[in-house]
C-alpha cells in the first residue's frame, strides 16, 4: 500500500478501486483487527494542527482517504507530488455499500431517518444495523451494544468531523466483530 505523508499524516495514494481492494484484503484476511479509516479535509488539517488530542485520533487511521482538493493541493505545494487521486467519504460508502454483499455493515449517525435511505438506496448490501444516535457519551454504551447485537463486522459513522473521528477512536476496542471503522 503506498501511502503519501503530509502534516505528519501518512495519506492513501491510489484511486478509489485501489482503495476498496486494500480493503477486500484486509477483510478478507481474516485479522481481528480494529482498523480505523478517516477521511481528512483541509478543515480537519488545520483542527489537528490545534488540537493535540485530534492529530492524535486522527494517526490512529489504518488509512486516510485525501478528501479535498485542499489536500490534493498542499501534497503538490508541499511536497512536490502528487496524489493519484481524491478519495471522499462519499464516494468510497457509496462504492463499499454497491459493491459488498458479503459482510456485515452497521450505519450510525446522520440526521434521522438518512441512515435508513441509504439503506433503501444499497438493498443488496449485507446492512445489519442502523441508528440516527447521536456522539453523546453519555449513550455510548447502548450504542455500542446495539451494534455488537447486530454482528456488524463494517461500521460506517456520521457524526461529522471531529466528533466521528473522536467516538471512534473511544469505542472501536469495544466492538466484539468490529473490524473497520469508517468515519
Amino acid at each position: 500500500m503506498k501511502t503519501l505523508n503530509l502534516f505528519g499524516l501518512d495519506f492513501f495514494n491510489g484511486e478509489l478501486d485501489d482503495a476498496l481492494q486494500e480493503v477486500d484484503r484486509y477483510l478478507e484476511s481474516g485479522d481481528n483487527l480494529h482498523r480505523l479509516i478517516f477521511t481528512p479535509n483541509p478543515e480537519m488539517i488545520v483542527e489537528a494542527e490545534r488540537n493535540n488530542e485530534f492529530y492524535a485520533v486522527l494517526k490512529k487511521a489504518w488509512l486516510s482517504f485525501p478528501d479535498g482538493t485542499g489536500i490534493m493541493f498542499a501534497m503538490r505545494f508541499l511536497n512536490k507530488i502528487a496524489l493519484k487521486s481524491r478519495i471522499t467519504g462519499v464516494d468510497f460508502t457509496e462504492r463499499f455499500l454497491a459493491e459488498n454483499k458479503k459482510y456485515k455493515v452497521f450505519l450510525l449517525g446522520g440526521a434521522e431517518g438518512v441512515a435508513a435511505e441509504v439503506k433503501a438506496k444499497f438493498p443488496a448490501a449485507n446492512i445489519v444495523g442502523i441508528s440516527s444516535a447521536s456522539a453523546d457519551q453519555n449513550a455510548e454504551k447502548e450504542v455500542v451494544t446495539e451494534i455488537n447485537d447486530s454482528g456488524a463486522e463494517v461500521l460506517f459513522v456520521a457524526f461529522g468531523a471531529p466528533k466521528q473521528e473522536y467516538w471512534l477512536g473511544r469505542n472501536i476496542s469495544k466492538m466484539q466483530n468490529v473490524r473497520l471503522g469508517i468515519g
